[in-house]
């Protein structure tokens, strides 16, 4: 699904090879493993030249009674808009201009049926974008192109949301999720030195490559 195996290490192993067998690289249950590969969702779409196509990765990572929440790298809006250095004006792109449609309108979010394992495309699944935010870079970073590799996707897709809920976060109310969500954020935020021990985290790379 995710890598070729060309490109597989560590990070993947930890999700591809045998649930639960610390051996295959794997420490992770078999029901943790799926989870974790059914998180990972595609974004394609028409780029921001209409003659051109965009494709990349992005992980949900929340879900609630409105929204499916997803995070990927702001530098695919970069990608997607074929643009080397930062932009100024992020929302350009993002919701486009009187000749551009923007990100937003122009990608979609590609996910599975649950089921995800390595070297499986997507299904025929695609979820519209309501909204994207950039986060802002609040200190000198020293260079112009510095950025915040990051952006939060919005979707209001029901299909999504109930994919989300059922298979990402194995059945939990939104109230579970909710609270299980803010217990991590805050515990980056206040010991995010900790956060960097690979003794207290797991590192898992996903996303969508070659398909052998």
């Amino acid at each position: 699904m995710l890598l070729t195996k060309a490109t597989r290490d560590l990070a993947t192993r930890q999700v591809e090879g045998i649930p639960g067998n610390p051996t295959s690289g794997n420490p992770f249950g078999a029901d943790v493993q799926k989870r974790i590969l059914n998180s990972t969702v595609k974004i394609s779409g028409t780029g921001w030249d209409t003659s051109s196509s965009f494709s990349g990765s992005a992980v949900i990572y929340k879900v609630d009674a409105t929204y499916a929440y997803v995070l990927s790298a702001a530098h695919n809006i970069m990608v997607w808009a074929n643009i080397e250095q930062k932009p100024d004006d992020w929302k350009k792109y993002i919701d486009g201009d009187n000749s551009h449609n923007g990100f937003v309108k122009n990608v979609k979010i590609s996910y599975g049926k649950g089921n995800m394992t390595f070297n499986l495309a997507t299904g025929e699944s695609a979820a519209e974008i309501f909204s994207v935010e950039v986060p802002e870079v609040n200190h000198d970073c020293r260079t112009d192109n510095c950025l915040y590799d990051l952006i939060a996707i919005k979707s209001k897709n029901n299909a999504l949301r109930t994919y989300a809920k059922e298979y990402v976060f194995g059945k939990r109310t939104y109230e579970q999720i909710a609270t299980a969500v803010a217990a991590e954020a805050t515990q980056v935020k206040q010991s995010f030195a900790a956060f960097l021990n690979p003794k207290k985290y797991f590192f898992v790379q996903l996303g969508y490559g070659d398909i052998e």
